[in-house]
C-alpha cells in the first residue's frame, strides 16, 4: 500500500514539473533546468514586446502563459518538498540547524520566485486581453532576474 501511495506522489509531482527524457526522479537540477526552459520565452517575448517595429502574436502570448504555468508548478514543487533530491546538494554537508536555516531560507526565497512568477503570468494574460503592455513583462522580468540573482547569492555566496 505504502509503495504505491509513495508511487502516486511522485507521479503528481513529475506532473507538477515535467522530468526530462530518460529521468526517473524529479531533482532539484532538473526543476533548475525546467524553470528556466519555462520562463525563456516569457524573456524573449517580453523583450520583443518593447520593439516598436515587432509584434508577438496571440498564439506566442498563449504558449507563455502555459509556460509560465509550468515555472510556477516546478517552483512550487520545490517549496512544497524540501527534501532529498529536491534540495540544492550543498545541503547535504549541512545539519541541525544549519541545516533547518538553509532549508527554511531556500523556501521562502522559491516561494518568493513563485510569487512574482504568478504575477508574470497574470501581465501576459492581460496583454492577450489587451489589458496591459509589454512595458510591465520587462519590467517584471527584470525583476525575476535581480530575484534569481540575489537568491543565488543568498544561497551560494555566489
Amino acid at each position: 500500500m505504502w509503495k504505491l501511495l509513495i508511487v502516486l506522489l511522485f507521479a503528481c509531482v513529475a506532473e507538477a514539473c515535467p522530468l526530462g527524457k530518460g529521468e526517473e526522479q524529479l531533482t532539484v537540477q532538473r526543476v533548475m533546468r525546467n524553470l528556466g526552459r519555462f520562463t525563456v520565452k516569457a524573456d524573449m517575448y517580453a523583450l520583443k514586446g518593447t520593439q516598436p517595429h515587432e509584434k508577438v502574436s496571440s498564439a506566442e502570448l498563449k504558449t507563455t502563459i502555459s509556460d509560465l504555468e509550468l515555472a510556477i508548478s516546478c517552483a512550487r514543487v520545490a517549496s512544497d518538498s524540501p527534501t532529498g533530491f529536491l534540495l540544492p546538494t550543498c545541503t547535504q554537508a549541512l545539519s541541525g540547524k544549519e541545516f533547518d536555516d538553509y532549508v527554511a531560507l531556500y523556501v521562502k526565497l522559491m516561494k518568493d520566485f513563485e510569487a512574482e512568477l504568478v504575477v508574470y503570468q497574470k501581465i501576459f494574460k492581460d496583454i492577450l486581453e489587451q489589458k496591459d503592455n509589454f512595458g510591465s513583462a520587462y519590467l517584471q522580468s527584470q525583476k525575476i532576474e535581480k530575484i534569481v540573482e540575489d537568491a543565488h547569492k543568498k544561497l551560494f555566496g555566489n
